[in-house]
């Protein structure tokens, strides 16, 4: 019982006082690109069955799509840690299964994001658009 009331203790501390309630948590589930993103992950765990996926969307969003959809992150690649020369579409049909561009990227994946909203038709050369919806389009190779 001690422990425990220590424990409410310095989280109340920590929260100046304020509880955090089902109506803060729905209030960031329900921010922008969020549940759009739940719905790419829904699509990617009924559909997915191997392979590597390039998200370009920016890292917090590639997690929002990554985590719920069940997939490996060792198979993730986000804009973070994909160079700038790799961004041929010989060299993403080569290495990527399914690409994942945000059409409201984080600013860390603005650039490619830009880049592969330019040349979407250099992607449906090699890959099917599978989805889209206001935040995401979704690609799966051929």
């Amino acid at each position: 019982a001690a422990l425990y009331a220590l424990t409410a203790g310095v989280q109340m501390s920590l929260q100046n006082g304020n509880v955090v309630t089902v109506a803060d948590a729905a209030g960031g589930f329900y921010y922008m690109q969020t549940p759009h993103a739940t719905s790419i992950a829904e699509y990617l765990r009924r559909e997915y069955r191997g392979g590597s996926l390039l998200c370009a969307t920016g890292s917090g969003q590639s997690h929002r799509i990554i985590q719920p959809s069940g997939i490996p992150t060792r198979h993730l690649v986000t804009g973070l840690n994909f160079e700038k020369k790799n961004m041929d579409v010989s060299h993403v049909a080569a290495h990527f299964d399914w690409v994942v561009v945000g059409t409201a990227p984080s600013p860390d994946g603005e650039e490619i994001a830009r880049y592969w909203l330019e040349h979407a038709e250099l992607l449906l050369g090699t890959y099917d658009e599978v989805l889209r919806n206001e935040y995401y389009i979704v690609y799966r190779r051929r």
